[in-house]
């Protein structure tokens, strides 16, 4: 809904144009090779009912964070799609400081086949993403990840093969408590650092630029 005052209303959301908005830092925009994926399918689900023989986004997701400098003494990927999801992605690492890294990585299909600069790209994984911030601070998160992970609570987590041992997340979780040296992040909460991840495979940098 446009109203005359400059305010545009999408869903719950009120965007007001009138206001001071900073530019962009496009240095932040980090380009991927999204070759043999189609772009338009997010999900293995819907890339199969297309029969082109390319990847979903996801997947090209997952490798990607694979593949991405390790920051802590072990790392965990877990998928999270789905209805009331944490994020598509979250990759989890303890640091040898005792605080935990944490990539909350939201993804979202293009509206087009070829990259372009469409608002339409953007409008629902941005506001996934700035929902999702609220994880940072937040004391419950563990018991809730503890409960996707054994599927009392959804959508289920899943881990992906690329992750460590998931024995010891599980003790940091406190979904197996054996009396070791791991106290659970349940019960001491540590400091948490990281990354908000909004990847569009449909943004052409070069355009946006």
């Amino acid at each position: 809904i446009y109203f005359l005052d400059g305010t545009t209303v999408i869903g719950h959301l009120r965007y007001d144009s009138r206001t001071l908005t900073s530019a962009f830092d496009t240095r932040k925009l980090e380009e991927i090779d999204w070759s043999n994926v189609d772009i338009t399918a997010e999900t293995a689900s819907i890339a199969a009912t297309r029969a082109n023989g390319k990847r979903p986004v996801h997947e090209r997701l997952a490798e990607y964070l694979r593949s991405r400098p390790r920051a802590g003494s072990a790392r965990w990927i877990m998928c999270n799609d789905g209805a009331g999801e944490i994020a598509d992605y979250i990759v989890i690492e303890p640091l040898e400081t005792g605080e935990v890294y944490l990539g909350l990585w939201h993804a979202k299909a293009a509206h087009g086949r070829e990259p372009s600069v469409r608002v339409k790209d953007f409008q629902e994984v941005v506001a996934q993403a700035l929902r999702s911030r609220r994880q940072f601070p937040s004391t419950a998160l563990w018991s809730e990840l503890a409960d996707r992970l054994t599927g009392h609570a959804f959508p289920k987590a899943i881990l992906d093969p690329g992750s460590d041992d998931p024995g010891m997340l599980y003790e940091f979780l406190g979904i197996t408590d054996d009396d070791g040296e791991i106290v659970p992040w349940t019960r001491r909460y540590p400091v948490v650092r990281g990354t908000l991840g909004i990847v569009q495979p449909g943004l052409s940098a070069g355009a946006f630029r």
